[in-house]
């Protein structure tokens, strides 16, 4: 086995595991010593066998975050920047699959769970807190103050 395919199988071992973007191949090639002239064959190579697809990663990743760990939309494409993803397929994907429907929805569940352990504190303190526990985790200011009015009408 000559050192080009033991990077190979070392990109291939590494994708395995969860889909990556490419940024995150370029970056763990480069952390493993892969000498330079490799890394771009090897990701033009994992492209070209669908292995590497930043789009296909953005849809993966909404729908982890959507599934285990809920965030507003400001802070997954804060989350996907930094995956090295381009601003335009972030927008993209996200105009295609998140409504604002949907981020009220995931802002009201949020805010469920988190009343229950809220239960002696004064609603309007309430509200305050909740409205800082949503901006943390990067809604919008409309889909809070929505998710907020909403629990006015609701039993504490």
């Amino acid at each position: 086995m000559d050192i080009y395919e033991k990077f190979f199988a070392n990109t291939l071992n590494f994708l395995s595991y969860r889909p990556r973007s490419e940024k995150e191949v370029r970056d763990h090639l480069f952390s493993k010593k892969s000498p330079t002239e490799f890394i771009s064959r090897i990701i033009q190579e994992c492209k070209d066998k669908g292995f590497i697809n930043d789009e296909k990663f953005v849809v993966w990743w909404i729908d982890q975050r959507n599934a285990f760990r809920p965030r507003g939309s400001r802070l997954i494409k804060l989350e996907l920047r930094e995956k090295g993803i381009s601003t335009e397929i972030i927008n993209n994907v996200l105009s295609l699959i998140e409504s604002s429907e949907t981020q009220l929805a995931t802002a009201k569940a949020i805010i469920q769970k988190r009343v229950y352990k809220m239960q002696n504190i004064p609603f309007k303190e309430l509200k305050e807190k909740l409205s800082q526990y949503l901006e943390r985790k990067g809604f919008d200011y409309e889909i809070i103050r929505q998710a907020i009015d909403d629990l006015d009408g609701e039993e504490v």
